[in-house]
């Protein structure tokens, strides 16, 4: 009839169950009566024969296959899932859903319970522990180690997936594991024998970073250390350390001229606590008289660079009165 019109023909199908609407027409637009122009399309809805799709959630693959095709349906399966809740092998989900319409004939896809491992606690556990209760269901692989004082060997202290949850069998359980760890000594003010010493008897190593002055620091003690008292570190690290010189060299002021007291505070303040005083024809010059007497000469002479523990001799004469 649409084609006698000089019209074309536009079939859209509708679901239907009432075997008196199958390949019957059930809709037209535009509506019988109304003028259309020449070779353009009048929509038709069509019934289709359709059945309600059973609910085969929970069903085995099995039995649900057969259910579905007990309705003229047929099963496809579009993926495998691990919820738990549910017997391996078990449709977890289907679309269409229960109830829904669909074409005789045609596909209902569903996601089955797809096989699980429970992931045990491995905590405390050392490596190969672990290994033994994952049983070649799953696959033990450490991912980091975490420095401990108060383990002996390594134990897992972490994993991934946690416990409990429910994985595909051959996952990788990553650990991370506690390994011993060596708590630094404190070695800046020790003498350098007695730091190395004590390092090797924590089963550490000690490398030298030289020498350096100091005036907080005796010469031959430790000064600086790296890594610094208490850091934990593992067995065999190289703790380096750095050790005094003694105080840094320092410039001799020139005290010639000076009366004896003056002289020997100035020298006093530059850091040279060793004077020496030679007074004319080794005479006794009494604390009391020492004002009296000048410096003519010095040594060594003020301008110097001279270790401060250096002696410095003072030259003094009494002026002519």
């Amino acid at each position: 009839l649409v084609k006698e019109a000089e019209l074309t023909c536009r079939i859209e199908h509708r679901l239907t169950q009432d075997e008196r609407e199958v390949d019957r027409v059930l809709h037209q637009h535009p509506d019988a009566g109304q003028f259309r122009t020449r070779n353009k399309a009048v929509r038709l809805t069509v019934g289709m024969r359709a059945v309600a799709v059973p609910d085969v959630v929970g069903a085995p693959q099995g039995e649900a296959r057969a259910a579905l095709a007990d309705h003229d349906l047929k099963m496809q399966v579009c993926g495998r899932r691990i919820t738990g809740r549910f017997d391996v092998g078990t449709v977890i989900q289907q679309k269409p859903a229960a109830g829904k319409l669909a074409r005789v004939g045609s596909c209902v896809d569903v996601t089955i319970e797809a096989e699980s491992v429970v992931v045990p606690s491995l905590r405390d556990l050392t490596l190969e522990e672990a290994r033994r209760q994952l049983d070649g269901r799953l696959i033990a692989k450490p991912r980091r180690e975490v420095l401990r004082d108060d383990v002996r060997v390594p134990r897992v202290e972490g994993q991934d997936p946690p416990p409990h949850r429910r994985v595909a069998p051959g996952t990788v359980v990553h650990l991370d594991l506690a390994v011993p760890g060596v708590r630094v000594p404190q070695c800046v003010g020790r003498p350098e024998a007695d730091a190395r010493k004590q390092l090797r008897g924590l089963g550490l190593q000690c490398t030298s970073a030289g020498q350096d002055s100091s005036d907080v620091h005796a010469q031959g003690t430790v000064m600086r250390q790296h890594p610094d008292a208490n850091a934990l570190v593992a067995p065999g690290s190289a703790v380096r350390i750095t050790v005094s010189s003694g105080p840094p060299p320092r410039v001799v002021p020139s005290v010639i001229r000076n009366d004896l007291p003056d002289a020997r505070r100035r020298l006093k303040d530059a850091g040279f606590e060793s004077v020496m005083v030679h007074a004319p024809e080794g005479q006794h010059i009494p604390p009391l008289q020492e004002f009296r007497y000048y410096v003519i000469n010095q040594d060594p002479a003020g301008g110097q660079t001279v270790h401060p523990r250096t002696v410095i001799t003072l030259s003094v004469a009494k002026p002519v009165e």
